[in-house]
């Protein structure tokens, strides 16, 4: 099958692209810079440029529209957040390919934290409580004179731990809120999220679902983050997670989902119970993880894509271990705990 791949400076990009180069796809590769080193991957038999989905939308979308008219593809593959922007050019894409993707409005229920947690709370899955999404300026600041105790700010639409503030202070809460939503232009309908500070594990999911029902699961915890507050796991290791799997479930099912859905949760350290935090209706790094530990997700995608009968697969094995090597560096290089051993490496210079 010929595909127009496109993606962004991820693992999760240059894994998708290699495992379906394995299973015989010809693939061509769309990027908007010379560094997305996804695309120089010998999986890819060519590759051109495109304007950059994030700072000029509409030009992305009518450059790859342009594109999947030319005849040349079978089928149009998102492997990171662009997906969500084409997610709502997704009839006119139809008209040229095959594309799996859900409504634009239910993917940024899911990648919004804001409507996140209205959906999950409606599915019966637990979010961090309370957690506040406040609509004006008015509720903002009665939700400063609500809380007393640690909270974390979180930018609505973000990855990658972008924009995140602990507040450990509740009388510093609104000097740091304004700061975040200047530093960022925000407008009011963007308010960041206010969530009670939990601690905990981070446990993290990637699920592919057809018609609300997930055939494909994998579930892994963060051994260290980057950033260390809460971001990208640096350093992950496979677990069995029934509660995961039970409330990706019940994601799925609530909006009749199809395609990959990558949930992140706290696992409560005094309990078995676990909040979810984040949701991103995408391919996500642990993927390569997964393939390695016994389930093919991105094998899985592909058969969904050319119409073949998926089987269930779950339980990858526990215990197998994978990381991103510059964010685990960067954890490295960030930890106070390690100073004296970069202060002893120095030395070796």
């Amino acid at each position: 099958m010929r595909v127009l791949v496109t993606g962004a400076r991820t693992p999760a990009s240059l894994f998708a692209v290699r495992r379906l180069a394995e299973l015989g796809f010809e693939i061509t590769a769309a990027c908007y810079t010379r560094w997305d080193y996804w695309a120089y991957s010998n999986a890819v038999k060519k590759r051109f440029l495109v304007p950059s989905f994030q700072d000029n939308p509409q030009a992305f979308a009518e450059a790859i529209l342009a594109e999947l008219s030319s005849g040349r593809y079978e089928a149009y593959i998102s492997t990171f957040e662009e997906g969500y922007l084409m997610a709502y050019f997704q009839d006119a894409i139809r008209r040229r390919v095959k594309f799996i993707a859900m409504p634009f409005t239910e993917v940024m229920s899911m990648y919004d934290k804001g409507l996140m947690s209205e959906v999950a709370k409606g599915a019966g899955v637990p979010v961090p409580d309370p957690t506040f999404a406040p609509a004006s300026y008015g509720e903002m600041d009665l939700i400063f004179k609500k809380v007393n105790y640690p909270v974390i700010i979180k930018l609505r639409q973000a990855c990658n731990g972008h924009g995140l503030r602990l507040v450990q202070e509740p009388r510093k809460l609104a000097a740091e809120y304004l700061k975040l939503v200047s530093e960022y232009g925000l407008s009011e309908n963007e308010l960041p999220i206010i969530q009670r500070y939990l601690p905990g594990t981070l446990v993290c999911t990637s699920s592919l679902a057809v018609d609300g029902k997930i055939l494909g699961h994998m579930a892994f915890k963060a051994v260290r983050t980057y950033p260390r507050l809460g971001g990208t796991s640096a350093y992950r290791e496979i677990v069995d997670c029934p509660r995961a799997l039970q409330y990706d479930f019940a994601l799925a099912r609530s909006s009749r989902w199809t395609g990959f859905i990558s949930s992140d949760y706290l696992l409560d350290p005094h309990s078995d119970e676990i909040y979810l935090i984040d949701c991103n209706p995408r391919m996500v790094p642990g993927l390569a993880m997964g393939y390695h530990a016994g389930v093919d997700l991105v094998g899985a995608y592909a058969d969904l894509l050319q119409g073949r009968n998926l089987r269930p697969l779950y339980n990858p094995s526990p215990g197998a271990r994978g990381r991103m090597s510059l964010r685990d560096l960067g954890w490295l290089l960030r930890s106070e705990e390690h100073t004296s051993e970069l202060q002893s490496l120095r030395h070796l210079v």
